[in-house]
């Protein structure tokens, strides 16, 4: 009898304290600048003191213009969030995905850390709480489970970009930047972002994309630049990078290069040749585009490359 007693408290504790997990958020704080806004420095600080101690305080929404000069990773790093957080939040609410995190746009932003789904996604937890955001003269109803990662999120913001129209501003950065490979049949074989490294098995973040080509296929310098580094690099085995303004282009893989380091490189001029140096399963050319601090997809450069 006594059990009974005891299992009935504790399913009742249990039942109350899911149906409290129902929260209703009608405001969204506004955040002007990632650096001296009160409302900033209130996220920052709470969402710290979360990561040390995971109980679930008061949840806040704020709301962010992203600045001229600022991304994804940016804001990331500012507000002390992780990929999963921003990244499902976002996607959630507003349906964004990585790529769109552009100066103008506006985002969401969160004081604790933890994976946010769809009302009718399938992901379910019992530690999941029900939220009702009120967002633009909108209601919409999310899940929230707090201190929890999906890093699925992450990964599928890594997809090669849809193939899509050609527009004016794609026009230009098509004249701006060509594609290395010219005249000659080539494959994917890997893209950007999270994949199963071929020869360790073990899951990585590749900085690039992997183009099969035979072997001593010229590579042609995507733009005006000087060569900054010419030589044999651990794993990426015969390697060259080429630096435009603030822009870096990697080649790796390569069986010879026709320049060396410190000199001037003209867009079209063949720089080198595709092989299978290095931590190589066959010959092709593995590229790497930088901008900044910050790696990013080298598709995203050539539009629809011949």
């Amino acid at each position: 009898m006594k059990f009974f007693w005891l299992l009935f408290l504790f399913l009742w504790g249990e039942l109350f304290s899911f149906q409290e997990r129902k929260i209703t958020i009608n405001k969204l704080f506004i955040i002007e600048n990632l650096e001296n806004d009160s409302n900033f420095i209130e996220l920052r600080e709470e969402t710290k003191k979360h990561i040390k101690n995971p109980n679930l305080k008061e949840l806040k929404f704020y709301l962010y213009q992203i600045k001229p000069n600022e991304d994804f990773y940016y804001v990331l790093a500012k507000t002390s969030s992780d990929h999963t957080t921003l990244l499902s939040l976002n996607g959630a609410l507003l349906d964004l995905e990585l790529s769109e995190f552009q100066p103008n746009q506006k985002v969401i932003l969160v004081n604790h850390r933890g994976y946010f789904t769809k009302e009718n996604s399938a992901f379910s937890s019992w530690e999941s709480w029900e939220l009702e955001v009120h967002y633009e003269n909108r209601k919409i109803n999310i899940k929230f489970s707090p201190n929890q990662k999906n890093l699925e999120v992450y990964h599928q913001n890594f997809q090669p970009p849809k193939e899509k129209s050609i527009t004016e501003s794609q026009e230009e950065k098509n004249t701006k930047f060509i594609f290395p490979i010219r005249g000659v049949n080539y494959e994917i074989t890997s893209s950007f972002g999270w994949r199963k490294h071929p020869l360790t098995g073990k899951k990585h973040f590749h900085r690039g994309i992997d183009i099969k080509v035979p072997l001593n296929t010229p590579i042609y310098a995507p733009s005006d630049g000087w060569v900054e580094y010419a030589g044999s690099k651990k794993g990426y085995g015969e390697t060259l990078i080429l630096k435009y303004n603030n822009t870096k282009f990697l080649f790796a893989h390569l069986t010879r290069t026709n320049v060396k380091t410190g000199d001037k490189v003209q867009k079209g001029q063949i720089i080198g040749y595709t092989g299978t140096t290095g931590a190589s399963t066959g010959p092709h050319l593995h590229l790497e585009y930088k901008v900044g601090s910050q790696w990013k997809n080298p598709l995203e450069v050539f539009f629809n490359p011949d």
